[in-house]
Order: structure tokens, then sequence, then C-alpha cells
């Protein structure tokens, strides 16, 4: 009866193991269930929760359990209606294992039984929100890592499984704004080949953002010099970051330049329109030549005092 009862519970998480990679003997590890909600959490509380690990290994696993910082990727049609009040705040150390790692035993009534479940075991921790959580959903990926001991099931040296993982979704109370303005864009410093456009873009909202620039560069005749995108950046609430493009000077006239500039932040994005002027850079003759003379006058003068008062005494 009880081979029986763990039958049908391997069946009903056959299609959970389905899509995992049967290579190296046949080892897979999964998580059930695969989304846990653990619905609102009050900043400075703390709540209890678990989920199972499960493997179609025959041999017994030890299993590394590491929490990591989740996706907006996930929001997808079953929660895009969340991705308007996520918070891509750092979270994944608000997570503690009572026990980490963890061994992944087989169970010994599965002995001649066909089935793609092998073993489980229930996973609890403890996710401890602070006082400073921004509101909004948060989202943790708890990555089960495991390894077959050297010598396992045949095989020689250590083995790496494939796995999935467990994702954590949990809201702090409060308003939950995603919002950014740009506040300028300047011309920075030059590379050898390329301007350095500075865009400082500034979070207004409550919660931490995703940002990247795209800009397109116009020169007086409206005609489209260059476009180029910065890299990602992460900006906390009220924090000013600078987003970097470049603009190569190969063949550009000396005057003003339009330029438009566009800041996305994945639910939202925030435009400007600006100048910037490009200038010749004197050489180090020319800075010499046009350098004022009268810190030199001043200079003579206190020398010919100074010679003058030790004559005199």
């Amino acid at each position: 009866m009880k081979v029986c009862s763990l039958f049908v519970f391997s069946f009903l998480f056959f299609m959970i193991f389905l899509h995992l990679s049967l290579a190296q003997g046949g080892i897979s590890v999964g998580v059930s269930p695969p989304i846990l909600d653990l619905g609102e959490i009050e900043m400075g509380s703390a709540k209890v929760a678990s989920f199972d690990i499960l493997t179609s290994s025959k041999v017994s696993l030890l299993v590394h359990l590491n929490p990591e910082n989740g996706n907006i990727d996930f929001f997808d049609l079953r929660y895009k209606d969340r991705i308007f009040n996520y918070s891509e705040q750092d979270v994944a150390s608000w997570i503690g294992f009572f026990a980490n790692p963890v061994e992944l035993k087989i169970s010994e009534d599965l002995e001649g039984v066909v089935t793609p479940i092998r073993g489980s075991k229930e996973i609890s921790f403890i996710l401890d929100v602070p006082n400073n959580a921004e509101p909004g959903y948060h989202i943790i990926n708890i990555k089960p890592i495991p390894t077959v001991p050297p010598g396992a099931g045949g095989q020689a040296g250590t083995q790496i499984v494939p796995i999935t993982t467990v994702t954590v979704m949990f809201k702090v109370p409060g308003i939950a704004l995603r919002k950014g303005i740009i506040l300028d864009s300047t011309v920075g410093d030059f590379d050898g080949h390329n301007l350095i456009i500075s865009n400082y873009f500034q979070n207004i909202g409550t919660d931490t953002i995703t940002a990247r620039a795209y800009q397109e560069i116009y020169d007086k005749d409206g005609n489209l010099v260059t476009e180029s995108f910065s890299s990602k950046a992460l900006v906390r609430p009220k924090e000013t970051t600078i987003l970097k493009t470049l603009l190569p000077v190969t063949g550009l006239y000396l005057g003003d330049y339009s330029v438009f500039t566009n800041v996305t932040y994945i639910t939202g994005s925030v435009s400007k329109n600006s100048t910037i002027t490009l200038y010749e850079i004197p050489t180090e003759m020319e800075k010499i030549e046009y350098m004022p003379i009268w810190p030199i006058i001043i200079a003579i003068i206190i020398v010919i005092s100074i010679i003058i008062y030790r004559r005199v005494r």
C-alpha cells in the first residue's frame, strides 16, 4: 500500500521532470511547487515557508541551496499585472535556511518500482524582511545545486546534475512606484575615438529599477549622425546615475548638435531633447600662448621686492 501511494505521488509530478535532461545516468533534480507566493509581509517581520526538492537519481545527493535575486522576466501572462509594482531591490540575503547543505536520500521503498521520482525532501527556510524593504513585489530564486559523491553511481569524480529553481514571490505593503527623469545630457571625456556623452538619470520613485539609455544625435540639417545605447544600471530610489553613450567624432564639424535621449526602465520610459556643442580642444602650445600674463608680473614684482629688501638691510 505504501509503495502504491508513492507510485501515485510520482505520477502526479512526472510532468515536472519531463523537460529535464536525463543525461549522466538519468539523474535530475526538481522542485515542488515551482512558485511560492507568500502574499504580503510587513517590513521588519519574518515568515517561515517550505518547498520540496525531488530527484530521479538512484543514489543520495548532497544539495546546496543558493538564493539569488529574481528576474523581471518572471512576470509572464499569469503575473503581468504585478510587474508595475515590482521592486528590483537586492533581496537574496533575506532568506536563511535551517540546514544548508542538505542530504537528499533515496527511498528504500522504491526498489524495483518504475518511477521518475526516487526521493524527496522538504526544505524549510525563513524570509526576514528588513525595515528598509521597498514596497511592492519582490522575487527570490532558490537554486538547489546538487552533486553526486565521488564514485557514486559507478562514475568517478564529482558529477553536476540538471536542476530547476523555485521562485519565491512576496509583497511588501505600501505605494510601489517605478519612475525616473532625465536631468541632463552633457559632453564628457574623449577616449581617442569617441566623445562620451553623460546622461544623468534620477530615480524619483519608491522602488529600485534597471535603466538603460538610447540616444540619437542629429546635425544642424536634421541628419542622423549616430545612435547608441548605454549599459544597464540598477538605480535605487532618490539615486542619480550616469548612463554613458558614445559619439564618434570622425568627420564631424565643430558646433551644435541636437540630442534625443530616451531612458527605458522596463515598465516605462522617459525622453528629453537637448543640445551639445563640439569645440576644438586647444593644444599644449596654445594653452601656453594664451596663458594670462598677470601671474608672471606678480612673480617678478615679488622677486624684485625681496632683492631690494635684502640690499637695504
